[in-house]
């Protein structure tokens, strides 16, 4: 009977601490920080894969084009003037808007004419590559993004009457020169940071046979 005894008393002196509240498991502080930073991390680097995933799709025009890769900057912001042109929102001809869906907070300046007007690329919705020559006698039109078979884009500007037309355009990374005919003879033009111009209406004779020099030793012709 003794033991039965102590056992009992054992309980009886045991029976306060059942009424005790339990206390909740408290989670090092440490450990806390560290799972914190690792749920911000990773918030952080979804957050970051979408913004790049939507870059990559607004610019996708622009793959091949080093210089138009970059931020946007305060020179690449097309006017207001050229931006309403552009929409044919001035009443002005001509005025055709072929081109719908245009994207104009991918604008990227690339390069200048020699009269000073800046040349930016811009993409749309349909991911075309469309180049804009800037005031104060804008123009644009649209090509088919660049490649290894389509090197170079051509065009000429011809809005301004008191300069020579000149014909220009927009090259793949890689490019080095373009050349072509030039009332009958064969000229070489370089290729600076995807831009190049010739100083005259040359637009048939590049247009129809423009060949593309790399800095690899290749050349590609592009015949239209």
């Amino acid at each position: 009977m003794t033991g039965y005894t102590d056992d009992a008393k054992v309980l009886e002196l045991l029976a306060p601490l059942g009424r005790i509240e339990p206390l909740p498991f408290a989670e090092p502080e440490s450990r806390h920080r560290l799972w914190k930073s690792i749920l911000v991390a990773a918030v952080v680097a979804v957050a970051l894969g979408l913004a790049g995933v939507a870059i990559a799709d607004g610019l996708g025009a622009f793959n091949g084009i080093g210089a138009a890769q970059h931020p946007p900057t305060g020179a690449d912001v097309i006017d207001p003037a050229t931006r309403a042109y552009m929409e044919c929102n001035t009443g002005a001809t001509p005025c055709m808007p072929v081109i719908h869906g245009l994207l104009f907070d991918t604008a990227r300046v690339v390069g200048q004419l020699p009269s000073g007007q800046n040349i930016y690329v811009i993409t749309t919705t349909s991911s075309d590559l469309c180049f804009v020559v800037g005031p104060p006698h804008p123009e644009w039109n649209c090509d088919d993004p660049l490649s290894r078979s389509h090197p170079s884009t051509v065009f000429l500007y011809g809005q301004d009457p008191n300069i020579t037309p000149p014909t220009f355009g927009i090259a793949l990374d890689g490019v080095t020169a373009v050349s072509f005919e030039a009332w009958g003879r064969q000229v070489t033009v370089p290729v600076e940071n995807n831009f190049w111009t010739y100083p005259g209406d040359v637009f048939y004779s590049a247009y129809s046979r423009l060949t593309a020099h790399f800095a690899d030793g290749m050349s590609v012709v592009e015949t239209h």
